[in-house]
C-alpha cells in the first residue's frame, strides 16, 4: 500500500532497483546472522560488499545500510558494551564515508592520475595508465588473498575479499566510459576518460556543492583583499588530441569569507523569470531579515522545511495517507499534502481534487501497526531493534542532513527516502508478530496466528 514504492516500481528510473538492492542487502545480513557459526559463513559478507559495489552503478541508497549491517556482525560476535556499540558505529560510518566520499570518485581519480604520468612523462598513449593500474590493483589483491590465507588472517582475509568484490561491482561504470567514447547525441559531462569521470561521479556538472558540517550563508560575501575576489585555483587536466598529452587547466573556486556550523540557508538563487528563487523559499518556510541571519533560522527552517516537508510529510503519505498527487513546493494547504481520513470533508471540494486517484486514506492504522512493532521489537530484542533503528535513520533523516535540500523543488522527491520507509515496514511486519503474541495467550496458537493475519490485512 506504500505510494513511493508503487510510485517507483512504475516510474523510468533508478528507484525500484535501488530499493531492491537496499532490501537484498539487509536480506544478505540477516542470512549471515542465522549462520554465523557455521563454516564458510562469511561467504554472505562477500555477497554484500559484492551488492554495495554493483548498487553504487544503480544508486547510492544502499550504502546506508552499512551501519545496520555492522550493528548486526557486532551483536553476532561480540558481548555488548556501550563501549564497544559505539566504536561499531563510528566504525561503520567511516567506512560509509569511505565508500562514499573516497572510493567511488578516488579509484576514477587514481587511474586518472596514472594515466597522467604514463601519457605525460613516460610518452604512452592514452589509457595505457589505466591499464597498469588495473594490473597493479589486482597483484595487490592477489599479494594480499596468498598473504592473509598462508599465515591464516581469516578477517583480513575476508576484507580483502570484500574488497575485491566491492571493486568488481563498481566496474560497471565502465559502461559510462564506453558510452561516452561512442559519442551519443546526448553525451553530458562527455566522461570518457577516468579525468572526466571522476568529476561525472562527483557530480561537478550540479554545480554547487551542498554544505554538510560548515559552509556559509547565502548572504555572505566572496572574500576579496579590497580589489578583486579571491578564488582557490584546482588545477586539473584534459586531453589534447593533437600533441597526444594531457594540458593542464585551472578550475577557479570561490572562498566565502565565513564558514558557520550546520549551514542549512546557503543557496543564494534568487527569483528568475517569474519563478520563486531558494532565497524567497528560505524566508517563506523561515522568515527573518536578509542581512541577519542567525544559527536559529537555520534550525528553523531545518525543521520546518527539510525535516517536516521534505520528510516527515513523505513518511505520512505512506503509512498516514495521502490527500493527491499534485506537486506541493510552497506548502499551500491543497496539494500533495499526507491526509489521513479522519475529519475529512469533501464539502465544497473541486471534483479534479475530490476524485484524485492517488488520495488516500490509511486512519494512521499502519502507522499504528509499524509503531506497536517498534515497541514489541526494542521489548523483545532490543539488539535487533537497534539495527532496524539505524538502518531507518540512516535512510531517513540523515539523508535530509547530507543533501540539505533547498526549496522549490523541481519535483517531490519521496523516491530518495525509501530505505527508510522499507526499515519502518519491517516494524509493520513486526507489529503482526505483535498481535499474534498478544491473542495466543488468550486463544490457542493456531487460531491467533490466522486472526492477527487477518486482521492486520483487513
Amino acid at each position: 500500500f506504500t505510494d513511493s514504492f508503487w510510485f517507483s516500481a512504475v516510474e523510468g528510473e533508478v528507484y525500484a532497483l535501488s530499493s531492491f538492492f537496499t532490501a537484498v542487502t539487509f536480506w544478505c545480513i540477516l542470512k549471515w546472522e542465522e549462520v554465523a557459526d557455521s563454516p564458510h559463513s562469511s561467504k554472505w559478507l562477500v555477497l554484500i560488499a559484492y551488492l554495495i559495489g554493483l548498487s553504487i552503478g544503480v544508486h547510492l541508497l544502499s550504502l546506508l545500510t552499512i551501519p545496520a549491517i555492522a550493528m548486526i556482525y557486532y551483536f553476532k560476535n561480540y558481548k555488548y558494551s556501550h563501549k564497544g556499540a559505539l566504536i561499531t558505529l563510528i566504525s561503520s560510518s567511516l567506512i560509509l564515508l569511505f565508500v562514499q566520499g573516497i572510493f567511488i570518485s578516488g579509484m576514477s581519480s587514481l587511474m586518472g592520475s596514472f594515466d597522467v604520468f604514463f601519457v605525460n612523462t613516460v610518452g604512452l598513449p592514452f589509457n595505457s595508465g589505466v591499464f597498469i593500474f588495473l594490473i597493479l590493483l589486482i597483484g595487490l589483491i592477489y599479494k594480499g588473498l596468498s598473504y592473509t590465507k598462508k599465515k591464516s588472517l581469516p578477517i583480513w582475509h575476508n576484507a580483502i575479499l570484500g574488497f575485491m568484490m566491492l571493486c568488481i561491482g563498481y566496474s560497471s561504470y565502465t559502461m559510462v566510459l564506453i558510452r561516452s567514447n561512442a559519442n551519443t547525441p546526448i553525451n553530458m559531462s562527455a566522461p570518457d576518460n577516468p579525468l572526466k569521470l571522476t568529476d561525472y561521479l562527483k557530480r561537478t556538472q550540479y554545480g554547487e556543492v551542498a554544505p554538510l558540517v560548515f559552509g556559509h550563508y547565502y548572504n555572505d560575501q566572496m572574500k576579496n583583499d579590497g580589489r578583486n575576489y579571491i578564488y582557490l585555483d584546482e588545477v586539473k587536466y584534459r586531453k589534447n588530441e593533437k600533441t597526444k598529452k594531457y594540458e593542464e587547466f585551472i578550475v577557479k573556486k570561490p572562498q566565502w569569507e565565513n564558514d558557520k556550523f550546520f549551514a542549512r540557508m546557503y543557496s543564494s538563487s534568487s527569483r528568475e523569470n517569474g519563478s520563486p528563487g531558494h532565497v524567497e523559499g528560505y524566508k517563506k518556510w523561515a522568515p527573518h531579515q536578509e542581512y541577519n541571519i542567525s544559527f536559529a533560522d537555520n534550525l528553523e527552517f531545518f525543521f520546518k522545511y527539510q525535516v517536516g516537508w521534505s520528510y516527515f510529510r513523505y513518511f505520512m503519505w505512506n503509512f498516514a495517507g495521502r490527500q493527491n498527487n499534485v506537486d506541493n513546493m510552497d506548502g499551500n494547504g491543497v496539494y500533495g499534502n499526507w491526509e489521513s481520513g479522519i475529519g475529512y470533508s469533501e464539502e465544497g471540494m473541486p471534483k479534479h481534487l475530490k476524485d484524485n486517484k492517488a488520495k488516500n486514506h490509511y486512519y494512521f492504522l499502519p502507522l499504528i501497526l509499524g509503531l506497536i512493532g517498534m515497541l514489541f521489537h526494542f521489548k523483545n530484542s532490543n539488539n535487533d531493534a537497534v539495527s532496524v533503528l539505524l538502518f531507518f535513520l540512516f535512510t531517513g533523516v540523515l539523508i535530509i542532513v547530507y543533501l540539505n535540500v533547498v526549496p522549490f523543488q523541481p519535483r517531490e522527491r519521496d523516491y530518495a527516502y525509501v530505505g527508510s520507509f522499507y526499515a519502518f515496514s519491517i516494524w509493520i511486519g513486526i507489529g503482526v508478530l505483535s498481535i499474534y503474541d498478544f491473542l495466543r495467550t488468550r486463544i490457542n496458537p493456531q487460531t491467533s496466528a490466522l486472526s492477527a493475519t487477518i486482521l492486520s490485512l483487513l
